[in-house]
């Protein structure tokens, strides 16, 4: 069973009262904050981790995992812009990558 960050639990939680205010009553803070649990979403799926989590599961040095990191990393840019709250960002990943 993958281990559990600190926070993780709480920061699901805080997830789901997110979601539940409807987005014509979200404040920009709340949006920044969902939609930046989403990016560090995308950005963990455009660059997996083999089953150990320890090691990239896309091949090195191939073009297309060039452009995914290209793309990865511009997603990083605009959470990180949106919500500077690294935590965010760790738990965001755990949720789709193994634990180490």
């Amino acid at each position: 069973m993958a281990a559990e960050l600190p926070g993780t639990a709480f920061l699901q939680r805080r997830l789901a009262r997110a979601q539940a205010v409807p987005e014509d009553e979200r404040s920009p803070e709340v949006q920044a904050f969902i939609t930046s649990v989403e990016l560090g979403r995308q950005i963990c799926e455009l660059l997996p981790l083999e089953p150990d989590g320890r090691r990239p599961a896309l091949p090195l040095g191939a073009a297309a995992t060039a452009r995914r990191a290209v793309r990865a990393a511009l997603k990083l840019a605009q959470a990180d812009y949106l919500c500077v709250d690294d935590t965010v960002f760790d738990v965001a990943c755990h949720m789709t990558w193994p634990a180490t």
